[in-house]
């Protein structure tokens, strides 16, 4: 009994600090956007800064605050996460874990595409579409913030706070699944379902390397890396 309430316990706080580290972007965006009105931008109606005003604010910021403010208010959180300066071993995680992550993002979408199934678009790829330049932006971001701040709470803290209560596989598939859900807000048209099994495939890619190789930086290389290299073909296909 005391197991199954822990158990509960860990996956209401995983999905809480999640959902802190979305509350506190869309704070910390409100006082953005203020700030751009103050000299006559307004971002609603500029959908590219808004964009990268809100990857800097939201995975960069938010998420990487709740993350290390959880570390420090809790008893010994340090535990938690798992970094180190990356090693031989390190980078042949890395190198592996980028080609197995692309060979199965192209695994899930061909599979996706061949059984018909539809696909939401990312709200990224619709500004892209529109705004081809603000995607070199999002290159540099990817690997500097979004990786790593999206690691740091989704794999070090939402994945590791997991672990202690369930066995490293659940935790990650647990982990991934909240990760995957997370999307759903920037998603747009049907099969948003499909996108984030899709995403969630590659959650627990980038969750698996993180337990295997114990060093966080591993999996926040893999993530900046992969987006980036999504950002520059989207530019490609784009301009």
């Amino acid at each position: 009994m005391k197991d199954i309430a822990s158990r509960v316990k860990h996956v209401l706080l995983a999905i809480a600090l999640a959902a802190a580290g979305f509350l506190l972007g869309l704070v910390l965006l409100s006082f953005g956007t203020a700030f751009f009105e103050m000299f006559g931008v307004t971002l609603t109606e500029r959908p590219a800064i808004r964009l990268v005003v809100s990857t800097i604010l939201l995975q960069g910021v938010a998420f990487g605050t709740v993350a290390l403010w959880y570390v420090a208010f809790r008893s010994r959180g340090s535990e938690l996460l798992h970094v180190r300066f990356p090693s031989r071993r390190d980078i042949i995680w890395i190198i592996g874990g980028g080609l197995l992550f692309v060979g199965v993002y192209f695994g899930l979408t061909e599979f996706v595409t061949a059984v018909g199934l539809p696909i939401a678009q990312n709200n990224v790829a619709i500004i892209a579409s529109e705004t081809p330049s603000v995607v070199l932006l999002l290159v540099p971001l990817s690997i500097l913030l979004v990786g790593p701040g999206e690691e740091l709470l989704f794999r070090g803290i939402v994945q590791g706070l997991l672990t202690e209560s369930f066995t490293a596989r659940s935790a990650i598939v647990l982990a991934s699944a909240i990760f995957a859900i997370s999307h759903a807000g920037s998603l747009t048209g049907r099969g948003q379902l499909t996108y984030m099994i899709v995403v969630f495939g590659l959650a627990v890619v980038l969750g698996t390397f993180y337990e295997l190789s114990g060093n966080l930086v591993v999996p926040a290389l893999l993530h900046g890396g992969y987006n980036a290299v999504l950002y520059t073909n989207l530019y490609l296909s784009s301009a």
